[in-house]
Order: structure tokens, then C-alpha cells, then sequence
């Protein structure tokens, strides 16, 4: 119990056995105040009014309270008022529970696995009296810290700054993908033995030991951060080719590369890719992971049908890839399957060959054809709905992210009946309504209408990222047309842990 066990009311004359709880000093260096539960007659004199005891002491922390006055010779409702002992300077130091030392640890809030965490532990005097500095003692059971350069005195209301670095192993933090590293620091007004100690946890075994031996071994108070162990995985996908054109009866090569984006080591088993309309080859010899910023380049072909009717449109194709884990015993990723990313490619036109036998035109002799270049004539017969979104890259939880949609109609015709959709994971929520959209249980819905040949619609969504949201969040939409294939596209979000606030002073 702190502070005042019990209180005057009005009316009463009978306070005999009321306690108050105080610091009292002492003249130890380890334990220079003791907590001490009186009864206020112990302090004041309930006849008298004047001092005594406890009272009398200089040094000691004693808070204010009033003391009924006995009767007789005073009528009952009559107080004597005792303002307390150094209480404005020692208030904080009894609410540490008589000890002069607080103690708080602050850390990074997040850390990958194979990362360093760095630390700052700060140790304040809330005592009266000036702490000699090697009497201090300071450690931390998995982290070897650095004392401060300032080695004087602390005084009161003054601080030390200890600071450390721990590493978290590959292998330990993929284990401890999405839990927390806890790390605690401790404080004692005693070195063991008067040495230096550098081994940190013998150091707190004989701690704990001389504690058990001794009830005059010293107090400590400690203090704990906790770190998010975040493993975030991301991966891209491109696909391009470098031919300019196509005949009827020819082959398309694409190049299909894939990127390792995210800041971890990626198992190749996992990486699977898919082309609905190509036949892919994988890189040869390909390492057993894909390290962060390295890249593994598949091969994608398709044969064009030998047929007239395809000459003036255009080949285009999309590759996906995403990461399946169930094929193995793989660390614990936080890595969603099924939110795989997407590649379109630049179409090829078709010409050449049987369209223009009088004049063939190859592959070699045909320059580059950009997509801005490309004439209408060689748009994809029919309409052809293309889909972007882009959007925030990272953000904390319970912050906020928004995505822009541009859905194209990159076909020669009308395309008719168009309707944008977009879904949310369960990690957002919808901030407002999207303008011009309706929304039914997470999915948003725009009915867009026609979209003539080359014309652009563009939509944005804001969400907030919801407090439990941990890793990569993404988000897909879909476009689709009564007269033209649905396009997709998606965007992803990493979301890292806000820092937690400063551990208060503990008692």
C-alpha cells in the first residue's frame, strides 16, 4: 500500500491503529530508504499535535493527512493537519515504492529475422539525495550494454543512458515470425562482489541468489520492451519479349522474369507461376532460394494460329505468380497464398506471312513497335479491358492506404456494360464510400457503362488498416464487360507494428 491508508471523517474521534505508509531513510548505500506502515500516532501526537517518531526524522518521505484530535479534552470533528515530510520532492520516490532508482527500456518496435534490435535503457534518481554512479548497477540478461560517459553523480531528477544491441538470427526469427522478442533490463544499487561483471546472466543468477540468502540484499527494479519479429515477403513479376511482330503460324517469346521484392530469402519451391495461354519453361539450375533483389527468368512461348482472320489484331498474355507453401516444411512466413502478382504484356501484332504474302515482313527486319505507336488498326479485335492499381507501399497498423484504378479499353470496338469491382482483405476498412460507388458487405461496385476504344476511367478507394494487421495486405480488383474478358489487378500494402509506449517507472 501507498501513501495514506486511511482518511479523516468528519464527525469521528475514534482514528486509533489508522497507518500511513512512508519512506524510511536509512544509511545503507544499497538500500538507503525502507518502506515502513505506521500508525499516524506514530508520527503526530493525536494530543499534542506536535511531532514525534517518524515525525522527527529529517530524511524521511512521509505523505500529508490529517489526524482526529482525542477527546478529551477536544470534541469529536476536530483535526490535527500534518502536511507531510519532504513530500513534494519525495512523492515520486514513495510511489516507487521507497527505491531511488526507476528504470525504462525503450527499443525498435519492429526487427526481421537476421536483424539487430537496438536499445535504450534510462536510469533516473527519484530519491532526495545525489546516487553515486558505482553504486549503480545496471544489466541485461541477453544484451551486453554500454554505460554512459557522463560516470559522475546522477542527482535527483537526473538520468543515465545505457545502450545496447541484440541480433536476431536468421533461423530465430523466422521461428518467431509474427510473435515478439521481450527484453528486460534491470537496475540494483550494487555491483556483486565489487567486480565488474560482463557475463550478464551470471550476473542476475547471483543476483537472484543473494536475494535468497539475504534480506539485506539490495532491491532492483527492471523494466521490459517487447519487438515485433515481422517476416514480410513480396515478389514481382514482369513479362516482355522482343519481338515486333507476329505471322500467323508463328511463335511468341516472352521473357518472363521474377523478382525476389521483399526484404527475405524466398525458397525456390515455392515460387509457382502460371500462363493460361503460353507454355512456360523454368531458369536452369535454379538456386534454392531467390535472395532479396535477385531475379529468376522463366521462358514463355505461344503458337499463333495459322489464320487470316487474325491478321490487323493482337497477342497478349498474362503471367502470375504467387508463393505456395504446402509443398514443404517451410519457415513461418507471414505471407497470404492466393494474392499472387500479375504481368501483362505489351501486345504483339499480327502481320506478315499469310496477310501480306507479296510483301513478308520478319521479326529481324521489323524495328521496335512501342505500345503508344501502335496504330488502331492493330488494337485487339473487338474490345479488350486493361486494368491498373498503384497504390501506398507501407504503413502502421491502424494507418491508412489508398489505391488508384484505371481500367483501359485497349481494344478496336465498344466495350459495353463495364463494371469495376474492388475487394478489400479483412485487414481494411473502408474509410468512406467510394465516390460514385456503392458498396455491399466489402466489395465496392462502380457500373461504368461503355468504354469507347482507348478511353480511361480512373477511381480511388482509402481504407484503414485494422490493429491486428500484421504483413502484407493486399487488395484485387476486377473489371468486366458483357462483350470482353474480366481484367484483374492488384496491389499490396506492408504493414509494420506502431511503436509501443515507454514502460513506466515500475513499484
Amino acid at each position: 500500500m501507498l501513501g495514506i491508508a486511511g482518511s479523516a471523517v468528519a464527525g469521528s474521534s475514534d482514528r486509533s491503529g489508522e497507518k500511513v505508509t512512508l519512506c524510511h531513510a536509512t544509511s545503507s548505500s544499497t538500500n538507503p530508504y525502507t518502506v515502513n506502515t505506521v500508525d499516524e500516532s506514530s508520527v503526530v501526537n493525536p494530543v499534542s499535535g506536535k511531532l514525534e517518531g517518524h515525525g522527527k526524522h529529517e530524511d524521511d518521505i512521509i505523505p500529508p493527512f490529517t489526524l482526529a484530535k482525542q477527546s478529551p479534552p477536544h470534541p469529536a470533528g476536530q483535526f490535527w493537519t500534518y502536511e507531510g515530510n519532504n513530500w513534494s520532492a519525495g512523492e515520486g520516490l514513495l510511489a516507487n515504492n521507497c527505491f531511488p532508482l526507476g528504470i525504462k527500456k525503450t527499443g525498435d518496435a519492429t526487427v526481421l529475422p537476421g536483424g539487430t534490435i537496438d536499445y535504450s535503457v534510462v536510469v533516473n534518481n527519484v530519491g532526495l539525495k545525489p546516487v553515486a554512479f558505482d553504486k549503480v548497477y545496471v544489466w541485461d540478461p541477453t544484451t551486453d550494454l554500454t554505460p554512459p560517459a557522463d560516470t559522475s553523480d546522477i542527482p535527483p531528477k537526473g538520468s543515465r543512458t545505457w545502450t545496447g544491441t541484440r541480433t536476431i538470427t536468421l533461423e530465430q526469427g523466422l521461428d518467431m515470425c509474427g510473435g515478439s522478442v521481450n527484453n528486460t533490463a534491470y537496475v540494483a544499487l550494487e555491483k556483486l562482489n565489487g567486480d565488474k561483471v560482463s557475463n550478464a546472466r551470471a550476473a542476475k543468477k547471483r543476483t537472484r541468489v543473494a536475494r535468497k540468502r539475504s534480506n539485506s540484499a539490495p532491491e532492483m527494479r527492471s523494466s521490459t520492451w517487447m519487438t515485433d519479429v515481422i517476416c514480410p515477403l513480396d515478389i514481382s513479376i514482369a513479362k516482355s519479349s522482343q519481338q515486333a511482330s507476329v505471322e500467323p503460324g508463328g511463335t511468341v517469346t516472352w521473357a518472363v522474369p521474377v523478382t525476389n521484392t521483399g526484404p527475405l530469402a524466398i525458397p525456390t519451391a515455392t515460387i509457382t507461376i502460371t500462363d493460361p495461354t503460353a507454355t512456360l519453361t523454368p531458369p536452369a539450375d535454379p538456386p534454392a532460394s531467390l535472395a532479396p533483389g535477385a531475379t529468376l527468368e522463366w521462358t514463355a512461348s505461344s503458337v499463333v494460329t495459322a489464320d487470316p482472320a487474325l491478321c490487323g489484331t493482337s497477342v497478349s498474355n498474362t503471367a502470375s505468380v504467387d508463393l505456395d507453401f504446402s509443398g514443404g516444411d517451410y519457415p513461418k512466413y507471414t505471407f497470404t497464398p492466393g494474392e499472387d502478382d500479375t504481368a501483362v504484356a505489351t501486345p504483339i501484332p499480327v502481320f506478315g506471312g499469310i496477310c501480306t504474302p507479296e510483301t513478308p515482313v520478319t521479326p529481324a527486319s521489323t524495328p521496335a513497335v512501342s505500345p503508344a505507336s501502335v496504330p488502331v488498326a492493330l488494337r485487339p479485335a473487338g474490345p479488350a479491358l486493361e486494368l491498373t492499381k498503384t497504390g501506398t507501399k507501407t504503413t502502421r497498423r491502424g494507418g491508412f492506404a489508398s489505391y488508384t484504378l484505371k481500367v483501359t479499353n485497349d481494344g478496336a470496338s465498344t466495350a459495353t456494360g463495364v463494371v469495376l469491382r474492388d475487394t478489400p482483405p479483412a485487414t481494411m476498412l473502408w474509410r468512406a464510400v467510394p465516390s460514385g460507388a456503392t458498396v455491399s458487405g466489402r466489395v465496392a461496385q462502380w457500373n461504368i457503362g461503355d468504354l469507347a476504344p482507348g478511353q480511361t476511367v480512373t477511381k480511388t478507394v482509402r481504407f484503414k488498416m485494422r490493429l491486428s494487421a500484421t504483413g502484407r495486405s493486399c487488395n484485387v480488383a476486377l473489371a468486366s464487360a458483357t462483350d470482353a474478358d474480366t481484367a484483374r489487378a492488384r496491389a499490396c500494402t506492408t504493414v509494420v507494428a506502431a511503436r509501443r509506449p515507454a514502460t513506466p517507472v515500475t513499484g
